[in-house]
């Protein structure tokens, strides 16, 4: 029988005001944290986000926008 991938993911969410939050917690995760961080933050539908950008700044871990697939 095959060995099953194990991935650990941590999930986050935050609301518009929320943004703040995320970013401290991005600066406290450890570099070496072996599990994938998703976050996510509630913003207008016409509104860009701009959140990788914001979190790449103060960070030692790069962030980007999910892509599909």
């Amino acid at each position: 029988m095959p060995m099953k991938s194990v991935r650990d993911i941590v999930v986050v969410g935050a609301s518009a005001g929320g943004l703040d939050g995320l970013m401290a917690l991005a600066r406290g995760l450890p570099v070496d944290l072996q599990a994938a961080v998703l976050m996510v933050l509630h913003i207008p539908a016409d509104t860009r986000s701009s959140l990788p950008k914001l979190l790449n700044r103060p960070q030692r871990m790069p962030a980007a926008f999910a892509i599909d697939g």
